[in-house]
């Protein structure tokens, strides 16, 4: 490639090629108009004084307008070739900045408190407060025990003085939602450990877990409900507003697509199903 780039006549038949081929893939579908008379390439006034600016004397100017130049003609050629259309990745683009330029002109109002409480009453379960527990529990690992796990741990129940295994994720969990004593024992260990009453002074179990063997003290538990509203007003601020966002979003897109006369094609018969009987 070095060596091609250093012998002009090799590099100008590859431009030539290029630019044939890119002529000949746009002739198609194409007027001579399109082909003979490509329109202007503008610099807008905008540009040139930001190249002004930057430009460290006229040398530099110039080069920056040509290189503005050359990439409007690319612009202009991939046009040309149908690129912005038939070209599915340059379609994504479009798409995704044509969002972007509906959705920095979608205007939220700003909500007020009856707006927040009328969208927490609708959507109660989104914000309602999970029941949460403080629990301490003594392991008795299954790998370090093999089959003796349960029964140590089932010994551990009356003997309070009795130690287990070192557990990762700690000894004792304060406020823990389902959620995080999931993460901890696994599903089915969570959900033993929601039946179990309170008893603050008693070890119950054994509860059986991914990792082995639990002795468990229920020290406190709260059933959650509803949160208080000061407490998650910015959240339902951030989520009313996305919300109208949304929505105001997809009627743009509903009102662009109404002033278009829709047709749909019918697809062609399968072949396979015209062949028989």
């Amino acid at each position: 490639m070095r060596r091609l780039a250093r012998e002009p006549l090799s590099l100008f038949l590859v431009l030539g090629g290029v630019l044939y081929g890119l002529d000949l893939a746009a002739s198609v579908g194409a007027t001579d108009a399109d082909l003979e008379s490509p329109p202007p390439i503008v610099v807008p006034a905008a540009r040139v004084a930001a190249l002004n600016a930057e430009a460290g004397g006229r040398v530099d100017l110039e080069a920056g307008i040509a290189a503005f130049a050359e990439e409007e003609a690319m612009l202009h050629e991939a046009r040309r070739l149908g690129l912005d259309t038939s070209d599915l990745i340059v379609r994504r683009r479009l798409l995704q900045k044509m969002a972007f330029v509906v959705e920095d002109r979608v205007s939220v109002p700003e909500p007020d408190d009856t707006d927040l409480r009328a969208f927490l009453d609708r959507h109660a379960a989104r914000y309602a407060e999970p029941p949460r527990t403080t629990v301490s529990h003594r392991f008795f690992s299954r790998a370090r025990r093999g089959a003796r796990a349960e029964a140590d741990a089932r010994a551990a129940i009356t003997t309070p003085t009795a130690t287990g295994d070192d557990f990762m994720a700690g000894a004792r969990f304060v406020d823990a939602t389902p959620a995080d004593l999931a993460r901890r024992f696994g599903d089915d260990a969570a959900a033993t450990l929601a039946t179990l009453p309170v008893s603050p002074d008693t070890w119950q179990g054994p509860v059986s877990s991914a990792f082995g063997w639990h002795t468990v003290r229920i020290t406190a538990r709260t059933s959650g409900g509803p949160p208080a509203f000061e407490a998650v007003r910015p959240r339902l601020r951030a989520d009313w507003m996305a919300n109208r966002r949304e929505a105001a979003v997809a009627e743009v897109r509903r009102a662009l697509a109404a002033r278009h006369r829709i047709i749909v094609e019918s697809p062609a018969p399968d072949a396979r199903a015209a062949r028989q009987p």
